[in-house]
């Protein structure tokens, strides 16, 4: 259960970072709305509250896809995903 309930704090992260930007959402109101449990607490977590763009965002979930094992790759798949859902958009 402790695996479940980290790996879901940890993509509600990405979920907070990814879908923060082009909000009026700051840095640290970012940072205050993540959880404070899972693999990527405390030192991910700065990491993505210091992220501006998707890249960033990818770079910290490589990094910690190690820890991650399978999971990281669902969290890198749902990134591309998600980057190519916002481009369609800005396009449209």
């Amino acid at each position: 259960m402790c695996e479940i309930l980290a790996f879901e704090a940890d993509r509600r992260a990405f979920i907070i970072t990814i879908n923060s930007f082009g909000t009026e959402l700051t840095k640290d109101d970012r940072e205050k709305l993540y959880p404070t449990c899972g693999k990527l607490y405390p030192d991910g977590l700065k990491a993505l509250a210091r992220a501006d763009d998707y890249e960033q965002v990818k770079s910290v979930a490589e990094y910690y896809s190690v820890s991650f094992l399978l999971e990281g790759y669902y969290i890198l798949f749902y990134l591309k995903i998600r980057f190519r859902e916002n481009f369609i958009w800005e396009l449209l």
